[in-house]
């Protein structure tokens, strides 16, 4: 017999990630954010096996259980990123930290460094810093 964690996805455990996801706020503890590590904890396996599990999800032959626990990391990460803009916002959650995890959602800061805000004109590229630099002298000029 082999040693070691389960890596075999049963129902239950897919009923309790759905739980877990679906409804983190009225867990037995104050679950502020719903993260891959706490669902791998509750399930007893490694962050490895979730995010295998989801790989294998992906195969021609999959079952439905690795398909419909893909769907829960999915729904997972949509919840996580949805919380902490929620509580970005009203500052419950840390700005440095919200916004750190943000970008792994892909939500990034950007600036426009060149031209103030105004578009560029047909033909100058953002890249071509002294035509953007010359554009924006001109508009000031008007």
């Amino acid at each position: 017999m082999a040693a070691g964690r389960p890596t075999v996805l049963t129902q239950e455990m897919l009923d309790s990630a759905l739980e877990y996801v679906s409804d983190s706020d009225s867990m037995g503890v104050d679950v502020l954010l719903p993260t891959i590590d706490r669902l791998a904890i509750m399930l007893d396996v490694s962050r490895d096996t979730l995010y295998q599990w989801e790989k294998d999800a992906t195969e021609k032959d999959a079952s439905v259980l690795l398909v419909e626990f893909s769907y829960i990391l999915m729904k997972l990460r949509a919840v996580q990123a949805d919380k902490l803009i929620q509580n970005g916002l009203t500052n419950r959650y840390n700005p440095a930290v919200t916004k750190m995890m943000l970008s792994k959602h892909g939500y990034v800061e950007t600036k426009d460094i060149t031209t103030g805000g105004d578009k560029l004109p047909a033909g100058v590229s953002a890249v071509d810093p002294i035509a953007a630099a010359a554009y924006t002298e001109y508009l000031k000029g008007k």
